[in-house]
């Protein structure tokens, strides 16, 4: 048994690093043919940029050294500060971003393994609902979002569109504030959860029981997973939700590089990391994986 566990471990290991490897020679060969490429910059802020990357990552130096050094600033989390504003602490950056990323992703799973453990515990017709899903999941599921956006937000000022919390906040009471939260996370995560819901739904059987829709559950979430991050990314960007997706599309727009190669990095490394514990715990209930 612990032989066994030990083998997982060590394959875990080697498979993060070779991701590792991968995103690092990606943006290790780029920059230089990117910096080869650029004599006459139209925008010398992007070179100026990536230079200083190079320098401070060792992207100057060869390739061998300059591995080493990004797998150590990987592993204790240590990349300096962000370029754009030169005083943004990368690490405090992403705590919170990742934490508010987080928030919209694990509520929109809770909301459709709850609604759809009723919608197949009902027993509806695999075929109606297959037809009733693929229709939603085409122009009409955007068609939708747009609608429901202009109704509850746009117009009737019921929900808000943009942020996370309101301007006045913090001298809201603690009711007040929850609510504020709830209100401001409401569309997000309706839009997110919809999604989720179109493409998910279809993969699944009827069920026996709860333990079975469980694994069943897990087991294709591992397949989705990157669709939805891309769409959270999206949505991010649409509600203005201060989380990961809007900060990594603000640093492509800036050529922040340090907050780009962390993003590149660890995102593979978060997908492959859930993956693995979800296969995990498929095995030990021997579910087939």
């Amino acid at each position: 048994m612990k032989q066994s566990i030990l083998k997982e471990i060590t394959k875990y290991i080697a498979r993060i690093f070779l991701i590792f490897i991968i995103i690092n020679s990606i943006f290790y060969f780029g920059l230089k043919y990117r910096l080869n490429e650029a004599n006459t910059p139209k925008i010398i802020n992007d070179v100026n940029n990536m230079e200083r990357f190079s320098n401070e990552y060792l992207f100057n130096k060869g390739f061998i050294l300059n591995t080493f050094e990004s797998l150590k600033k990987v592993i204790i989390f240590d990349f300096n500060n962000s370029y754009y504003g030169n005083t943004i602490n990368i690490k405090e950056i992403y705590y919170t971003k990742i934490l508010n990323s987080l928030y919209l992703f694990l509520t929109s799973i809770v909301f459709v393994y709850i609604v759809s453990f009723f919608i197949l515990k009902k027993h509806i017709a695999k075929k109606t609902l297959n037809i009733f899903l693929v229709f939603m999941t085409r122009i009409s599921l955007v068609l939708f979002s747009i609608v429901i956006i202009y109704f509850l937000s746009i117009k009737n000022h019921i929900f808000p569109i943009a942020g996370k919390v309101s301007p006045f906040f913090e001298e809201l009471g603690l009711f007040a504030q929850l609510s504020d939260m709830f209100m401001h996370a409401f569309l997000p995560v309706f839009c997110l959860t919809l999604f989720f819901f179109s493409i998910f739904v279809m993969r699944l059987e009827k069920i026996k029981n709860i333990k079975e829709y469980s694994l069943k559950f897990l087991s294709d979430l591992r397949f989705i997973i990157p669709s939805i991050l891309s769409i959270q990314l999206l949505i991010e960007n649409i509600f203005l939700w201060p989380g990961s997706g809007m900060l990594f599309y603000n640093s492509l727009k800036t050529q922040d590089m340090p907050v780009l190669f962390v993003f590149s990095v660890y995102v593979p490394i978060f997908i492959f990391t859930i993956n693995q514990i979800i296969n995990f715990i498929l095995r030990k209930y021997k579910y087939e994986v």
